[in-house]
């Protein structure tokens, strides 16, 4: 498996996300900065940063090159 936390996907019901957390997963898989979507979202960095931080959690990710490489491969599958 490419990341061990796949198993997390069983259904769709296993992890929630809020909708401010979607809006970044799609903003980290278009490949914007966290300066770019505090910009977008009306929002400040260290908002950006806690919403990046719960997403991490909830999917097991370590850092941000795995939050980023999980937006790329994940994201649409989460999203729709």
């Amino acid at each position: 498996t490419l990341f061990p936390y796949t198993t997390l996907f069983r259904s769709d019901e296993d992890v929630e996300l809020s909708i401010p957390e979607r809006m970044v997963l799609e903003y980290i898989k278009n490949n914007l900065s966290t300066t770019e979507i505090a910009k977008k979202m009306g929002s400040t960095k260290d908002i950006v940063n806690i919403h990046m931080s719960d997403i991490m959690r909830k999917f097991e990710l370590k850092n941000n090159f795995d939050l980023t490489k999980f937006a790329v491969l994940y994201a649409d599958a989460i999203l729709r």
